[in-house]
């Protein structure tokens, strides 16, 4: 952060050794600029999920709230829905966590909070108690 602000964030579930070539983190690198080719937003992070994860490879993009899921494939398709999506304007990607395109023809809209937020958004508090822990009223 800081010394390079217009490169995205690339984040993995594994841990790359380093000076070793990464072939999932070369296809991040490559989603970045896939983005700006097609004149869409250079994204914030690019998320890597373990192998194992059909969520694969997911975006953050700078002026919208939800994270957008890309799997492991067919990612010009992908791509392009998400370039649709954005020129549409919809209203309801405001209320989305999660934007999810890995099902052609089709963006699914997940509106429930995700717990990975939800304990990022607790961390800067310290540990975050469940509200039964609280006296009311």
């Amino acid at each position: 952060p800081g010394t390079a602000p217009d490169l995205p964030r690339l984040v993995s579930a594994e841990r790359h050794p380093n000076g070793e070539p990464s072939p999932e983190l070369a296809r991040a690198a490559a989603l970045a600029l896939a983005l700006r080719e097609r004149g869409l937003p250079a994204p914030l992070e690019v998320s890597i999920a373990a192998p194992d994860d059909p969520e694969g490879f997911r975006l953050r993009l700078p002026n919208l709230a939800p994270e957008i899921v890309l799997g492991r494939s067919d990612f010009d398709a992908r791509l392009d829905a998400l370039a649709e999506i954005l020129d549409a304007e919809l209203p309801e990607l405001s209320g989305a966590s999660r934007v999810d395109l890995r099902f052609e023809g089709q963006a699914v809209l997940d509106d429930s909070p995700s717990p990975k937020g939800a304990a990022q958004a607790a961390a800067p508090r310290g540990g975050a108690r469940p509200s039964i822990s609280w006296p009311t009223g």
